[in-house]
């Protein structure tokens, strides 16, 4: 009954609006033979329906297009990039546990990438890798937050305190425990605790991603927001390669930490800025 009466609507429309004869764009395909096998109980229910069968077809056909359409508009609009990034660090974290021959593989050709020591290069990257530390993180991170907290930007502010405190600095601490992995040896500087995953990567890419999200959705002119944005993509691939390179990380920690972190990073910005539209007071 239902269906009987939904197309009697679509023949109505489709009168009202006076459509053409489509009956050629059906005609000898597949989907013909199938509309005409299911639409034998209807044209038996109403023999009337019979002269219009071709134009049911053509509004069904397109009905089932819409709805293609609209299941690939859905999965578009998936988020790939952070499903890969957790399927990594899984892959990686199983990886370390089992001590898996791919992993040490990966650390030996990332240390041999990274590490050719030279006395002329070792001050950058000792001062990029302290960049990345508890103390300068803190500082950063409290400058930042008075900023945001000057222009009136709450949401923003507990969403890199939450970024940098809860995510990068417990969670990290918690996987470290769990998974206590030893550091490798000697280190160019000071380092303590477990290795993996790297902590000073998933500060560089909660800490500086945060801050990119912010300037985007506040910061009004372009050329400075791209030259920031750029500075800051920098830091947050200096600052996990510094720390190969002091080896103090395996490769395979800084590679988790990275995809864990934009994981993390992409999921609090669901959490706090979806279907939230940029501020009218943005700065300039």
């Amino acid at each position: 009954m239902f269906t009987y009466y939904y197309v009697s609507i679509c023949l109505n429309a489709g009168k009202r609006y006076r459509l053409l004869d489509v009956s050629p764009v059906i005609q000898s395909t597949e989907f013909r033979i199938l509309f005409d096998k299911f639409s034998a109980p209807l044209i038996l229910y109403n023999p009337a329906i019979r002269t219009n069968v071709d134009y049911n077809g053509f509004i069904i056909s397109h009905l089932y297009t819409i709805g293609y359409n609209h299941c690939m508009r859905k999965l578009h609009t998936i988020p790939i990039l952070p499903w890969i990034s957790l399927i990594t660090f899984m892959t990686l974290t199983i990886g370390v546990l089992l001590k898996t021959k791919f992993i040490q593989q990966l650390d030996t050709f990332g240390q041999g990438l990274i590490q050719h020591y030279d006395h002329q290069h070792n001050w950058f990257f000792t001062t990029i890798t302290s960049i990345g530390n508890v103390s300068w993180s803190a500082i950063i991170l409290a400058t930042i937050s008075l900023w945001l907290i000057y222009h009136h930007f709450y949401r923003e502010t507990l969403f890199i305190g939450f970024n940098v405190i809860v995510f990068a600095g417990l969670s990290n601490q918690i996987f470290k425990n769990i998974i206590a992995r030893p550091r490798p040896t000697p280190h160019l500087v000071p380092a303590s605790g477990f290795s993996f995953p790297s902590g000073h990567a998933m500060v560089a890419v909660l800490l500086y991603g945060s801050l990119i999200i912010i300037l985007h959705r506040h910061l009004k002119s372009n050329w400075l927001r791209h030259l920031a944005s750029y500075m800051l993509i920098g830091l947050i691939i200096l600052i996990p390669i510094s720390r190969v390179y002091v080896n103090v990380h395996y490769p395979s920690d800084i590679l988790a930490g990275m995809t864990i972190a934009y994981t993390m990073l992409f999921a609090s910005q669901q959490l706090f800025f979806k279907n939230k539209g940029v501020h009218d007071d943005s700065v300039k």
